[in-house]
Parts: structure tokens; sequence; C-alpha cells
């Protein structure tokens, strides 16, 4: 088939701030320069990546399914939505569709049975998880919708093999007709992002402090509350430490009641979502991840491609599979306790307060020892580049052609 007949539609719910937004911006970019009409159908306007992702699009094209009457009515939004998303594939003729969450498989269902296109169905969370934070009423539409979506896609592609492993065992998906294609850096953007000047609060310059990173939106998911607890013991031996949280959203009032608690007011700081994290990578010590489950977890690899040290928790899934470097086979038991893996450090998932002690117990040890903090720094880096858009691009491709 020739590429330059190839139209893409990649569609998802908008370009807020997450790991599946900078995949499908990634992915994009990516097919684009490879002379593919790959479009973004984005359900609502929302972009938070318009300046950090500036030079990629000006080669594409992003359409809204944004809403034409103020109505307040949900039923009429959907019905707009639908109609405008109808008329955007008759202009484009799109020969196929990938959707990347749960909100944009409805579009792709409609593109599957009226537009008699073949779909790809990213998973790029893990779905029971996710779906356990809806109502159940809610969640009973999302779930059959998923269910329906995933029988008739022509090619299901997951992240990790851990949420590969999920959707065979929950939805009973054949292996065969689940691609796992790791999501994508694009470490030429990331070089030069980390290169650019930018004002960072004043106490992050001043390297007589240990500075510690997470980054995500204030969600149940992140549980950046047990970050905190882990931190405010971590504190008490490193005099010096400070820890940043990069991220915004519903439970900010939560984690600031809970940092005042602690009295760590002049220690922990929210920083609203920045779509230039890696000036922020560029002065820290270390990047950690409290997520209670996750699909794959992007943003392991962006620390590790700005060489910083990574420590997360053992959730479901993705981290283990990034930081061990080996072929997981799941089911698996998570750790209990830190483990030193070749690319960065797990420690446990669901934690008490004295497992909360102790992981700040190694977190010490850890930036205290320069030798095996320098090792992450460069072998992360050396793992990052298996990551690269241009690895992952092409194995999206074939998938496209696999089913074209």
């Amino acid at each position: 088939m020739d590429n330059r007949n190839i139209k893409i539609a990649i569609i998802i719910q908008s370009l807020d701030q997450g790991g599946s937004e900078r995949q499908v911006l990634n992915l994009a970019s990516y097919l684009s320069d490879n002379k593919y009409q790959a479009d973004i159908i984005s359900i609502n306007n929302r972009n938070e990546y318009k300046e950090e992702y500036r030079n990629e699009l000006k080669t594409i094209k992003v359409k809204c399914l944004s809403r034409v009457f103020q109505s307040s009515l949900l039923c009429l939004k959907i019905f707009e939505s639908i109609c405008i998303f109808l008329q955007i594939h008759a202009k484009n003729s799109y020969q196929t569709f990938l959707a990347f969450d749960i909100h944009s498989y409805y579009y792709a269902l409609i593109a599957k049975l009226l537009f008699r296109k073949p779909i790809i169905i990213g998973v790029q969370n893990n779905i029971p998880k996710k779906l356990d934070e809806y109502s159940i009423f809610v969640r009973l539409i999302h779930n059959n919708i998923l269910r329906l979506c995933l029988t008739i896609a022509d090619k299901i592609v997951c992240p990790s093999y851990g949420t590969a492993f999920e959707l065979q065992h929950t939805y009973n998906i054949s292996s065969k007709k689940i691609d796992v294609i790791p999501n994508a850096i694009n470490l030429m953007h990331i070089d030069l992002n980390v290169k650019k000047t930018k004002k960072l609060p004043s106490f992050i310059n001043k390297r007589k402090s240990k500075i510690l990173i997470a980054c995500g939106r204030l969600v149940p998911q992140k549980n950046f509350s047990t970050l905190i607890e882990i931190f405010y013991h971590l504190k008490k031996r490193q005099k010096n430490a400070k820890l940043i949280i990069l991220g915004s959203g519903p439970l900010k009032e939560d984690l600031l009641g809970i940092i005042k608690r602690l009295s760590l007011q002049n220690n922990v700081f929210i920083i609203d979502f920045t779509s230039y994290p890696y000036q922020f990578f560029r002065k820290a010590d270390l990047f950690i991840s409290t997520s209670a489950y996750e699909g794959f977890q992007n943003v392991l690899i962006e620390a590790m491609a700005s060489r910083l040290p990574v420590v997360s928790s053992d959730c479901p899934y993705g981290p283990r599979e990034i930081l061990s470097g080996k072929k997981i086979y799941y089911p698996i038991s998570p750790v209990t306790k830190t483990v030193f893996e070749k690319y960065g450090v797990l420690i446990p998932m669901k934690t008490n307060k004295y497992q909360n002690i102790a992981i700040a117990q190694d977190l010490y040890k850890l930036l205290q020892n320069t030798k095996l903090l320098k090792q992450y720094r460069d072998i992360g880096r050396s793992r990052s580049m298996i990551y690269s858009i241009s690895k992952i691009g092409s194995a999206y491709l074939k998938s496209i052609y696999s089913i074209n």
C-alpha cells in the first residue's frame, strides 16, 4: 500500500496532561514525518501541549468535536459531537482509526459499524482499575462498550505485557489479536527541551538541597498521599530534602492539607501542570512514583531519558517491565520491600506506616550513594533509547498494515 494514500485518524478525549496524550502527539508526529496523513480527533478542545509541541503541531491537524451550541444537555452534546465526527470523516475518508482512551472507543465503534473501517483499540491504562473510579451505572456502560469494541476491533495495542495479560483474562481476548507496543518518547524533543532556559522556583537551583520530583494528575491513581507520607519520614534523616509534585487535579486541596498536617510547607511543593517538566528533571536528584496502577508509565521513560534516576511503586502494570529489563511472566506477586533493579528502584505499592519508614530509609541510602545514582543516570538513558519514537512508530505501522 502506498503510504501517501493512507489516511489515519487518531481519536482521544483531549490533549490534556497525561501519558496517553503525549503518546498520541508523538505517534502523530512520527506518522506525519513519514508522509502519512495522521489527524488527531480530540473529543474536546483542551490542549495543554500547544507550546511544547508547537513545531510538531505545524504539520499535525487537530480536529475537535467541540460543541456547536452551548447546551447543558449531555444527550445534545453527544449528538452534536457525533455529527461533527461524521462530517470530519466525510471530508477526509480515513482508512484506519486508532482510539486511545475509554471515551474515544465510542467513536471507534461508530467508525467500525457505520464506516466499515478497520479500528485499532489502544489500551493505555489498567482498564479494570480505571473503571472502578466511576459510578456503578457509568462503569456498566463503559464496560459493555469496551467489551464490544475489544470484540470487533481489528487489532488491540497494549503498552505492556501486564496490560495485555489483564485484557486477555478479564475480557477473554485472544492473544493473537493483541500487539504489545510500548509507549514512545521523542528523544530529540526531550533533549531540546532539557536545554531550554526556564525560570524555576528559587529553591530548586540551590544545590544544597536534595530534590525529589513526582509528576501526574492529582487523582487517587497517582497515590501522592502515600508519597508525602514517605517523604515525611525521609525528611527526618535527609534534612535538606525537597519534594516537588508537578500536576494539577481534584485532590490538590486534600494533598495541601496533608502537607500542612505534617508541617512540610517549606519542603513539599505542588506546582501546577507544566508541559515542560524536563527543566525540573535536569535539576533533580531523583524521580519517584507511587502510583496505585498504570498501563505503562511514560514519565519513567521521560525521566530516564533526562538522565534522572527513577524509583517507582511495583504497581500493575509497566514499572517492573521498564526497570527490570526482564521478560515478565504474569501473574506476578508485587514486591514487599525495596528492590534495586537494573534500571531503577522498585518499592512496594500498598504500604503501611512501617513500610513507609523502611522505604524512606532506603531512599536516604540511595541519595547518599553517588556511585549508584550515576550508574542509574547513565544506564537509564541507555534504556530509554529502546522506546524511541522511530522504533515504536515503526511497530505501529506494522499493526496498521496488518489490518489494511
